[in-house]
């Protein structure tokens, strides 16, 4: 069964159409219009309207641009690695700091006992 409009007069004396299913059910209540005429043409451009419509899948179109800025996002890190490599690539390696000399060995005759020293041997 078609679904129907249906065109009522509220308190107000505007008019309003109700868009129902074939069961009844009320699918769209329109908002209030001054004339009968003004409520019949929104009528028929909502049919204009519907007819042409078409219909999106809104999840599947998250998930497409999720996916595309996932790409982007990898492509995007891969191009900063590759010119990360390519900058070390063209640095001249770096010079190795010289090793540490081992300290001097202490002379043990630097050390020795002074003939003054009250530990000297004499």
């Amino acid at each position: 069964m078609a679904g129907k409009f249906e065109v009522s007069v509220d308190k107000s004396k505007k008019y309003r159409y109700t868009l129902k299913s074939g069961e009844g059910k009320a699918l769209i209540k329109s908002e209030a219009y001054n004339s009968l005429a003004e409520c019949k043409s929104k009528i028929n451009a909502l049919k204009k309207i519907v007819a042409a419509a078409e219909i999106v899948d809104l999840e599947a179109e998250k998930k497409k641009a999720l996916a595309k800025k996932e790409a982007e996002a990898k492509a995007k890190k891969a191009a900063a690695e590759k010119a990360k490599k390519a900058a070390a690539a063209k640095k001249p390696a770096a010079k190795k700091p010289a090793a540490k000399k081992a300290p001097a060995k202490a002379d043990p005759s630097a050390h020795a006992p002074s003939s003054d020293s009250p530990w000297s041997t004499q």
